[in-house]
Order: C-alpha cells, then structure tokens, then sequence
C-alpha cells in the first residue's frame, strides 16, 4: 500500500502533479485533514486559554476523523490500481463501488467535523474565532467537492443501475445534510470596520425565498439551479414529508411543485407569506386549489416542453383525421 500521507508536503504536491491519472480523492481528504486539524487546534487553544472549556468528546472525536481522512488519503492513492485490478478479475461492480464509496465516506467525516466545529462556537475564544470559521469554511467546501467527485464517477457510469441505485440516496443525502452547514461568507460582517456594500450588487438585491419539490436527482436539480434567476434563494427539497416541506414553507415567498406531490390546505395555511404556487407539469390534482384561492396565491402550471410537443402531436393527429373522416366514412359504407 502506498504510504502518502508520510510525505513532506513538497513531495504529496510533486508526487499528485507528476501522476498520470488524477489524484482527486486523496488531494480532497488531504485537504480535509489539514482543515480539521486547524479546528482541532482551535479547539485544543480554547481549552489551554479558558480551563473550563470542555472539548475532550468532541475533541476525541475529530481526532478519530483526522485518522480516518488521512487513511482515505492513503487508500486513494492505491485506488485505481485496486480499480484495475477488480475489474480484470471480473468484479468491475465492486471496483466502482470502491471508487464511489470513498469520495461518499470523506464528505460524510468531513461534514461531521464541520458540525463539531460549529457546535464550538460558543466555546471558542476570541484568539483564535477567525481561524475556527476558516476551518469549517475549508471543510464545508471540501465536502462539496467529495460529492462533485461523487457526482463525477456516477456521470461516468451511468449505465450501472445498482451503483446508482446505492449511492444516488448517499448523494442526496448529504446534499440535504450539508445544507445545514453555516460557513460565514465573510469574517467582518457585522464587526466595525468591514467594507461597505457595493451598490447594485446581489447582496442588495431582493431575494425571494423559494421552495422547490422534487422527485429528480442531483445532476437534475444542479440544472435547474443553475437556470435560476438570481433574485430567488432557492432550497431544494427532494420527495420532502409532509412535516418537512411545512417547516421550511413558514416563511416562504414561492413554492415549485416538480411533475407531483400533494399541496394540501395545511400546507398552504403554514406559508403566511407565499405568493405563488408554480407546478412544472400539465397535473394539479394533488393541489388544494380551492384553499389557495381562500389564501389568496395564485396556482399556475407550466407543462414542460416534452409535454407540449406531445400535445401538438395530438392535435395534428385529430386535425389530420378530422380532414379524411368523411372520405373514410365514404369508403367503409361503400365497403358495405
């Protein structure tokens, strides 16, 4: 097994760029590690700063986590090889789970060590804030990039239904987990000192904040997304409960509703502030239409376009037999 994370820092960074194939999964947990120990050494300064901290759970804890990361690190680097090798023996199903799993387990520790961290906040002192916001910014975003690589195998084997009948639940599970996650966006928000807004920029534009329901995947939802207008803060919510979408519909503005799931008047009645119910689709039978006319929200339906050219086809067809019916009708009765 290749021992990686043995290395000086000079010789992982040589040994990734002069490889021939990509070494995205151990630069990733490498990356991980480096951001949990940051926040293990925030926490550990806390403790020596204010004696009554307590951090020896969470603290044990992370420290499991950086053991594990950097084990994956090391995995990594022997993973196409072991990949290879499954495949020539004629498993190449349980070498792509390989490949899957790993990215799917150091977004997971990662994720979690951020959650530590952001549990600490409360503990940490004033020395050393900045840098515990650092370190679960840096974790948040390498847990993003772990399901990209996710994300990344899945696209590349499509074709295989059990892989993606294992590890799509995984991806959009921790997509729902991370969402939980707060990194700041900056550090001087709201200290003395910090820069001004900039005028016209997006951080002054009205945001709507908007629920979107889905049955679809994660490369699905990454589209819609990014089709978005800006002025919508969008959270997707994939096959959401009952009691779930009513949580977050509390103070909601729009609510998309993709192909089904039901809309019912206490769904309705716990968005006070919403404006709109959009269904992308042609159905709206599983929408309590009359309640929201009572609430005052309006309820639209967008077929999308398969729909419409199905429906223009419909139409052509009736137009088309509506033209030759007489002359059918003329050569069946001569038929007798």
């Amino acid at each position: 097994m290749t021992v990686i994370t043995d290395r000086t820092l000079s010789d992982f960074v040589t040994e990734v760029s002069r490889q021939q194939h990509a070494m995205a999964g151990a630069v990733i947990a490498a990356s991980a590690a480096q951001a949990a120990a940051l926040g293990r050494a925030c926490m550990q300064i806390s403790r020596e700063v204010e004696t009554a901290t307590a951090v020896t759970q969470p603290g044990a804890r992370l420290d499991h986590i950086l053991s594990d990361l950097l084990a994956w690190c090391d995995r990594d680097a022997d993973a196409i090889a072991e990949y290879v090798a499954l495949r020539n023996s004629g498993e190449p199903l349980a070498g792509q789970r390989l490949l899957c799993r790993a990215p799917a387990t150091v977004s997971r520790l990662a994720i979690e060590a951020a959650q530590i961290l952001q549990e600490f906040r409360p503990l940490v002192v004033e020395r050393v804030r900045d840098d515990l916001e650092i370190s679960i910014s840096l974790l948040a975003s390498v847990a993003q990039a772990a399901l990209l690589l996710l994300d990344s195998n899945l696209r590349i084997w499509a074709e295989e239904r059990p892989l993606l009948t294992e590890f799509e639940p995984i991806l959009d599970e921790l997509i729902a987990v991370m969402a939980a996650l707060s990194p700041v966006k900056r550090i001087r928000d709201g200290r003395p000192g910090g820069f001004p807004k900039p005028l016209g920029s997006r951080r002054e534009m009205k945001q709507y904040k908007t629920i979107f329901t889905t049955e679809r995947g994660h490369r699905h939802q990454q589209v819609a997304l990014a089709a978005a207008p800006d002025m919508l803060d969008i959270t997707m919510l994939r096959q959401p409960t009952t009691a779930v979408l009513r949580t977050h519909l509390a103070d909601a503005d729009y609510l998309i509703s993709e192909r089904t799931g039901v809309i019912d008047a206490d769904a309705i009645a716990a968005a006070p502030h919403l404006k709109l119910i959009l269904r992308l689709g042609s159905l709206t039978h599983d929408i309590d239409v009359a309640a929201a006319k009572t609430a005052g929200v309006p309820v639209c339906y967008w077929p999308v376009a398969s729909v419409i050219r199905v429906a223009e086809h419909l139409v052509m067809q009736m137009l088309a037999l509506s033209k030759k019916l007489r002359e059918s009708e003329a050569i069946a009765l001569a038929a007798g």
